[in-house]
């Protein structure tokens, strides 16, 4: 397939859930909702990729004239709508299946690089065709555990040629130093050469000792032309409004509203679940 989409339809009524946490846990005690699932590639060559689509039966048949696999338990409005997930950026997939099913019947498990989990449970069939479509994609590595009735699915991406590097690949050799920096100034602190600052950076990162003085310039809240005198300026300015900004937390902290401590509550939950310190579910930190 060269640049387009070839998409191949796997089954309909496959019923799929989501999940958090450090480990998946099959159980039957869940809400179904049932959909259309199909497989999609995108892109050529080494930039190409497989897209999982899922389409809620709801959305297809508003009627729910498509059935709903056996066991599932019906859901009057779901909540969910249409998945897509670009399987070249997973971290796994696990296909589980039941015996004497000719690997028709079981659930596929998609792990994010964050520990996030999608669920699709192949009741009806299909199972097969989507092993033997995930088989054959050049860019996953398989493994087949016959006596615990699992596939393995990781992706995998080969070494590029020279020609297929960005054009400014091995310009740079090696990270940004505090020595480099400091050749990249003039007496008064700005910085001689912006282009090669972020160059050196994007290719080959920068030295963890500047990080605390490098990261202003890359997010955008201190100008690369400006001096240490205008850059100290600037510091002192933020210092302020953070002092501000402090003294307004104080006050309402003294006299907490409700409303705002509802949107703290909401706001902690919606943290980064892949980070340590919020990681897992019943995790204390959540309710600090």
């Amino acid at each position: 397939n060269s640049g387009g989409s070839l998409t191949e339809s796997v089954g309909h009524s496959i019923p799929m859930r989501s999940l958090s946490g450090s480990n998946y846990v099959s159980g039957d005690n869940i809400i179904l909702i049932p959909g259309y699932l199909y497989i999609s590639t995108r892109g050529s060559d080494f930039g190409q990729t497989l897209i999982l689509n899922w389409t809620p039966n709801s959305i297809i048949s508003p009627d729910d004239s498509v059935p709903s696999p056996k066991g599932a338990i019906p859901v009057d409005k779901p909540s969910c709508s249409s998945v897509s997930i670009d399987l070249g950026q997973m971290e796994s997939i696990h296909i589980f299946y039941q015996a004497g099913s000719d690997v028709t019947i079981g659930e596929v498990v998609i792990s994010t690089r964050e520990r996030l989990f999608k669920v699709f449970y192949f009741k009806n069939g299909g199972l097969n065709d989507l092993i033997k479509k995930f088989r054959s994609w050049k860019y996953f590595n398989y493994q087949h555990q016959s006596q615990l009735q699992q596939y393995l699915f990781t992706v995998f991406r080969p070494r590029l040629s020279l020609a297929e590097l960005h054009p400014e690949e091995g310009l740079v050799t090696g990270v940004l130093t505090d020595l480099m920096w400091s050749q990249l100034q003039d007496p008064t602190g700005r910085v001689l050469d912006k282009r090669l600052v972020l160059q050196t950076v994007f290719f080959r990162g920068l030295h963890s000792s500047l990080r605390k003085e490098l990261w202003p310039y890359l997010l955008g809240l201190i100008d690369f032309e400006i001096t240490v005198r205008q850059k100290k300026e600037k510091s002192k300015q933020n210092q302020d409004v953070y002092k501000q900004i402090n003294y307004k937390r104080e006050q309402l902290q003294s006299q907490p509203d409700a409303s705002l401590l509802q949107q703290i509550t909401n706001d902690v939950n919606r943290t980064d679940r892949s980070h340590p310190f919020y990681k897992g579910d019943g995790n204390k930190n959540l309710d600090r």
